[in-house]
């Protein structure tokens, strides 16, 4: 009973049919029991399997139909009967298959859990005034995964960062925020980035934090920005998340 109880509720929260106090009150409960984020991890990977599933599954059937209706064509008769057979067996994958094949739209925190990666360990070694030792516990506090005590640490830092490792020193701070679910904190770290490589992460990381903000609009247009004018590696990710979208 009780485990028919918590699937009930991660189906609601991945749904987002949750209220805000209800999210935050779940988001606690997931922060501590690891068996409940591993279920939760799960249930997220296991739903986005069974879209692209879908996704692939009607790319094939009307890929069937469009074969089909090619090797009509190179016939010496293609009689009208024969198109409009063909054209009804697309409309149908087209129609009825909206309904059966098509996989159910993720939602915001499935399409954000979907795309995300989370970024290695900085490399920020010497920080001006800070000596060596004071910036790898900090380091050490994101590698452990205490977000908390990292925001605070990397925020002490910051009037002391060389103008070389500042994009670096933000877009770490940036992620850690967005670790602890203060989106808009993130993203006024990754707006203030400046080199071409930080402000191409920033501006994914930022990305996703507006997917998972619900602000779908604002991300679609940075995502036909970022799939046009970004880097390889990001304009290939852009293209994947705007079909999801």
């Amino acid at each position: 009973m009780e485990e028919t109880f918590t699937l009930k509720k991660i189906d609601q929260y991945l749904a987002g049919s949750m209220t805000s106090e209800e999210e935050k009150e779940f988001e606690r409960e997931v922060a501590s029991k690891p068996e409940l984020k591993d279920l939760l991890d799960q249930s997220l990977r296991t739903r986005y399997a069974i879209h692209q599933a879908g996704s692939n599954l009607q790319k094939e059937e009307l890929g069937k139909e469009w074969d089909k209706w090619e090797t009509q064509q190179r016939q010496p008769v293609f009689s009208s009967y024969a198109w409009m057979s063909m054209a009804a067996g697309i409309a149908l994958i087209l129609g009825l298959g909206f309904f059966f094949l098509r996989p159910s739209p993720l939602s915001p925190e499935e399409l954000f859990v979907a795309h995300y990666e989370h970024p290695e360990t900085p490399t920020i070694r010497k920080i001006d005034q800070s000596d060596s030792l004071t910036v790898a516990m900090v380091n050490s506090l994101y590698a452990k995964g205490e977000y908390v005590q990292a925001v605070e640490a990397y925020e002490s830092l910051l009037p002391h960062t060389a103008s070389s490792q500042i994009d670096e020193l933000r877009f770490f701070l940036g992620i850690s925020y967005l670790q602890i679910k203060q989106e808009e904190n993130a993203l006024e770290q990754w707006q203030a980035l400046s080199s071409d490589y930080y402000q191409n992460s920033g501006k994914w990381y930022g990305i996703l934090a507006k997917i998972r903000l619900k602000r779908l609009e604002e991300a679609k247009v940075d995502l036909t920005e970022l799939a046009k004018n970004g880097s390889p590696y990001y304009q290939e990710r852009a293209i994947r998340l705007l079909e999801d979208l």
